[in-house]
């Protein structure tokens, strides 16, 4: 967000991605072997009311993460339509791996830069 503020020849946003039931629709599998990579051990279910599935729908988030960060064509400040484009195919291998679902209505987009968004 710093560096947005910093770059205020471009126009930049942030998204805040909303999945729905967040915890409840990621496979099981996949969190294991999400936290096997993490060097975790998960050998016990959680119960019901356990602050701890917030905390773990996040750890079950960073390959999702870490692929957007990797990818050598998905650069800040480049063409709006192959960004859109390459987190669309981003959210969409994320989702079918993962069994999460993107909630579109509650998904915001906020400017990060200085300037008037005009529809």
């Amino acid at each position: 967000m710093e560096q947005a503020k910093q770059q205020r020849h471009h126009d930049t946003i942030g998204l805040i991605l909303d999945f729905e039931k967040a915890y409840e629709k990621v496979y099981p599998i996949y969190l294991s072997r999400c936290l096997q990579s993490l060097d975790f051990q998960h050998t016990s279910l959680i119960a019901f009311g356990d602050p701890l599935p917030p905390i773990l729908f996040n750890l079950a988030l960073e390959p999702f993460l870490k692929s957007i960060l990797c990818d050598s064509f998905f650069k800040a400040f480049s063409d709006d339509t192959v960004n859109i484009n390459r987190l669309d195919t981003h959210l969409t291998t994320y989702q079918k791996a993962s069994n999460a679902k993107l909630n579109f209505q509650k998904t915001i987009s906020i400017s990060l830069s200085d300037k008037q968004q005009t529809a």
